[in-house]
């Protein structure tokens, strides 16, 4: 960065902060006095020849929380504010060519915490998958990051029932909500409530309409080597942390089976799913597969499912709940940093044991309020965490959200022996609550 420039932003972005720290509120009442009217997109252009969108988003979040006690943690507060401002931008071309980009510029301020708190989540994504070339953290300093990133960047072609999309795009093969043994990429935790934009991966997608609810689709991702802490990678492409997979989809009466299987990052993967509605009311979802992993590791061989039923009464409650069974996790607590190290441990699917369920709940209390709510147990340690989301619709285009997370579970202890410091799963996690404002524009 120009001395210049640096000497100039390094000052106003520390004193941002300090103003984040105290006074996050009155950010965010603000925003909400600045707040933009309604409107489908800031700008639009149609001709002849095809048209162009641009649209924004605004997340501003204030999250405060509660460590637990241990490790010889001396301020257990948990304070951190982001505010991510996305840029999104799509255009038509010839009834057959689109293109679209999500430029996402993001402030983060305060101390880290767990990305499956439940309350924080969509600010980040892993870079496995995502060429660096494309993400520039222009500021760096305790406690403060600012990065600007490119999250989708891609082209499509259309033609009939044939479709090829190249670039940075979100890939998702999940059939479950909550647990999603089959989202391989950049999957979104059980306790995420906000998922409007799912994290891109540099990806080819071919998709073909063999009929009228038949298809395949096949999607090929690059993966970038792991540098030696497993932390960071580099930009040279290897087969390894790369994915070419296949789905074929039908329908047989009410359901919608699948089949998935290929290569997914560091491991074999074949498997499938099924969703639909029975006798008209209820709901049921299911998916997994059975893998085999491209290196050693203590548990090389694994299978994950998850299932689930949920249903929609008239008076807008609507409930669901899933069983989720995770071949690679372990079966006590003592194991679980077994389980992190372990080389195909899935990246962004953090469950260390076998077997959890999740139940949620959502209700519009009115045409303006929603509320949903989950609870979630690990019950290998007998840990979990519940969870409420309350979201007041402002004007069409603008939401304030509230979440409260609490976990339950055995808390970590000091211990000279790091595998004898986490004794439940969820009971690790930090007590947080969150106030988020939301726009788009």
């Amino acid at each position: 960065m120009n001395p210049d420039l640096s000497d100039r932003l390094v000052p106003r972005l520390q004193l941002g902060h300090r103003l984040w720290k105290t006074r996050s509120i009155a950010i965010i009442c603000a925003a909400l006095i600045l707040a933009p009217d309604p409107a489908a997109a800031f700008f639009e252009l149609t001709t002849e020849g095809g048209d162009l969108e641009v649209t924004g988003n605004l997340r501003v979040n204030q999250l405060v929380g509660r460590n637990p006690e241990a490790f010889g943690i001396e301020d257990r507060t948990l304070e951190v504010t982001n505010a991510v401002f996305r840029t999104m931008g799509l255009a038509a071309i010839a009834d057959a060519w689109t293109f679209e980009v999500h430029a996402v510029q993001s402030f983060i301020g305060g101390a880290s915490i767990v990305p499956t708190s439940g309350v924080a989540d969509g600010f980040s994504a892993s870079t496995f998958n995502r060429w660096s070339g494309l993400s520039w953290r222009w500021y760096d300093r305790s406690p403060t990051q600012a990065e600007l990133s490119i999250d989708r960047l891609n082209a499509a072609w259309a033609r009939g029932r044939a479709q090829v999309k190249i670039g940075r795009q979100p890939v998702n093969f999940a059939t479950t909500y909550y647990f999603t043994p089959n989202d391989l990429l950049q999957p979104f935790a059980a306790q995420a409530f906000f998922r409007l934009f799912k994290p891109g991966v540099d990806a080819a997608r071919v998709e073909l309409g063999l009929g009228d609810f038949t298809d395949i689709t096949v999607v090929g991702v690059l993966g970038y080597r792991r540098n030696a802490d497993r932390a960071r990678v580099s930009d040279a492409v290897t087969w390894n942390e790369s994915a070419v997979l296949l789905r074929a989809r039908t329908t047989a009466g009410p359901l919608e089976l699948s089949l998935l299987g290929g290569k997914a990052p560091r491991q074999y993967v074949v498997g499938g799913a099924v969703q639909g509605e029975l006798f008209e009311w209820l709901g049921v979802r299911a998916e997994g597969h059975y893998a085999r992993g491209t290196v050693a590791g203590p548990r090389r061989d694994r299978a994950r499912l998850s299932a689930g039923l949920e249903h929609r009464f008239e008076s807008s409650l609507f409930l669901r709940a899933e069983y989720f069974y995770n071949g690679g996790g372990a079966r006590q607590a003592n194991d679980y940093l077994s389980v992190l190290a372990d080389p195909l441990f899935p990246v962004g699917a953090p469950y260390l044991g076998r077997h959890y369920a999740a139940a949620g709940a959502g209700y519009e209390l009115h045409p303006l309020l929603n509320l949903e709510t989950l609870a979630l147990v690990n019950f290998g340690d007998s840990s979990g965490q519940v969870a409420a989301y309350l979201t007041f619709s402002m004007l069409d285009d603008v939401d304030l959200a509230a979440v409260a997370s609490l976990p339950f579970g055995a808390r970590p202890r000091s211990t000279l022996r790091p595998e004898d410091a986490i004794r439940s799963e969820f009971g690790s996690y930090p007590a947080a609550a969150s106030l988020e404002f939301r726009a788009f524009f």
